[in-house]
């Protein structure tokens, strides 16, 4: 099965995208632009106020990232 391929349970197949140029493109640009706009959504006041729900989201996320490691995707 083709990663850009939907396949369907009834055989049929919706391709989103026919090149993978495409879509590594694309998930550049995302990569790119989504610290962007988490920077237009949080002030610095806000990051300063909400820092522990922070570190807890990026505890979690680290932790879940560790044990996921070693898995093949």
């Amino acid at each position: 099965m083709v990663a850009t391929d939907l396949v369907l349970t009834v055989g049929a197949s919706l391709t989103v995208v026919d090149s993978p140029a495409v879509v590594q493109l694309l998930a550049a640009l995302g990569v790119v632009l989504l610290p962007f706009l988490i920077w237009l959504e949080l002030s610095l006041a806000s990051l300063i106020e909400n820092r522990p729900q922070f570190a807890r989201a990026g505890a979690v996320e680290n932790a879940g990232d560790a044990t996921t490691a070693g898995s093949e995707r």
